[in-house]
């Protein structure tokens, strides 16, 4: 299956508004059409095709711990997922 260009990233940041503002305002993307999903967020556009996802936080997160360390830092949000597109092969195609 050969990958296409990258389709969007989707991020859970730990401040949805200040991170909205980020790629908005700095970046330049736009607030467009999102679907009616049950937790807040918003997806940006770039050139009329939502590249970046922001998802509202859906549970709360207790930080970040250093496996093997007593370290624990503040949860700065966490990347949910990346998409590609793709099509399918001829050979991974079925009849």
């Amino acid at each position: 299956m050969p990958l296409g260009p990258l389709q969007h990233f989707t991020i859970e940041p730990s401040d949805l508004e200040r991170t909205k503002s980020f790629y908005v305002d700095v970046l330049g993307l736009e607030v467009g059409e999102r679907p009616p999903l049950d937790f807040p967020g918003y997806w940006l556009y770039s050139g009329g095709i939502a590249t970046v996802h922001l998802m509202g936080t859906r549970k709360p997160h207790e930080g970040i711990v250093v496996r093997g360390t007593e370290k624990k830092y503040d949860d700065t949000g966490r990347l949910d997922h990346i998409a590609f597109a793709a099509t399918m092969s001829k050979l991974c195609a079925r009849d």
